[in-house]
């Protein structure tokens, strides 16, 4: 699955070890992993990164920012949600052009009922004499550090306070011996997270979706953005399609990332970003779908069925959101374009 959420009551360091390795993040007290993203209806591929501590040595830029901002107090603590913090987030919120959780409250735990949390989550603080200016959280596990988020006064943009947090945490976390420090992802082609790629370049690691590896970032490539590999397949077997006068629409599907609402968890919806829509009247109650899976290269003929009907919403423009669709059968899954196109001559007209 591409997307998915789980809400452990209780997470072991050990185990948080285990899902940053396979690509998740903390989100509230839930965590989650998703390997597309849609942005003002533009899809992306999120790449997950990490970077190996072992192999990263101080950067000048952490020293620069050291000298610029070394009039500032520097504390690192277990973490605290306190009214000064929501304050500065609130502030910091306000300044910010994208979409982010109400409150730290919100953004941190569960709900405001519950205040305890799974993760052992730690802080790092900047202060202007006795005034906090800046504040970045991070979850330590055995092994490994995720850094969740950070935020600082408006006012103090010029002194780089977001990318400063991120060396301190950085820093902080290797000499206390961890291994990897996990930032999160970046999307290629949306900038918005491309500072991530500048922090610890030469220790830079990302996860290759298609192995289940980590490689070194040096290596990574297009083939890797796999939004766009999934894109130039169903292009290429769209055109046979209409070559043999099939009826076929393509869509990018609203949908994809519904696994990882809290209340969906469970019901492995069809999480592909594209799909082809075969739109011939001899299909007489349901019409097959055509994906492609990145993962192991194959084209799937599938059937899905509607869990959730959305009758205002009007399928246009190349975007789909009328049904929320769960997969139900596998017709064929091949990795000729041909075999599928074959296929789909013998396929049943009923949805039976």
């Amino acid at each position: 699955m591409f997307s998915k959420i789980d809400s452990p009551a209780i997470l072991q360091k050990s185990e948080l070890d285990a899902y940053l390795e396979k690509g998740w993040y903390r989100m509230g007290q839930e965590i989650f992993t998703c390997n597309f993203l849609n942005f003002n209806r533009i899809f992306y591929s999120s790449i997950w990164l990490r970077l190996e501590l072992d192999n990263y040595e101080l950067e000048k830029e952490f020293k620069k920012l050291q000298k610029l901002n070394a009039s500032f107090r520097v504390e690192i603590n277990k973490a605290s949600i306190t009214d000064a913090k929501e304050k500065l987030y609130s502030k910091y919120k306000a300044g910010i052009t994208f979409d982010t959780s109400d409150s730290l409250e919100s953004l941190l735990m569960r709900n405001e009922d519950e205040n305890k949390s799974i993760y052992d989550t730690h802080e790092v603080c900047i202060y202007e004499e006795d005034k906090l200016i800046a504040v970045g959280f991070f979850d330590l596990g055995d092994k490994s550090v995720a850094g969740i988020v950070s935020f600082y006064h408006p006012h103090y943009k010029k002194y780089s306070l977001g990318k400063y947090l991120i060396y301190n945490k950085i820093h902080y976390c290797k000499t206390l011996g961890f291994h990897y420090f996990y930032p999160g992802y970046f999307a290629p082609d949306y900038s918005m997270f491309d500072y991530k790629l500048k922090i610890g370049k030469s220790a830079l690691e990302f996860l290759n979706l298609c192995t289940n590896q980590w490689q070194v970032y040096s290596t990574f490539s297009e083939d890797n953005v796999l939004i766009d590999v999934m894109e130039d397949k169903l292009i290429a077997i769209q055109s046979l399609l209409l070559a043999k006068n099939i009826q076929v629409l393509s869509f990018k599907y609203e949908f994809f990332n519904a696994n990882i609402m809290f209340n969906l968890r469970g019901l492995d919806l069809l999480d592909y970003p594209l799909f082809l829509l075969i739109t011939d009247s001899s299909y007489q109650d349901f019409q097959p779908i055509i994906i492609f899976d990145v993962i192991e290269q194959k084209y799937r003929l599938i059937k899905c069925v509607s869990y959730y009907f959305d009758e205002e919403y009007v399928s246009k423009d190349g975007y789909y959101g009328t049904h929320l669709l769960k997969q139900t059968k596998e017709f064929i899954a091949h990795k000729d374009a041909n075999s599928i196109l074959d296929s789909l001559t013998s396929l049943p007209l009923s949805a039976d």
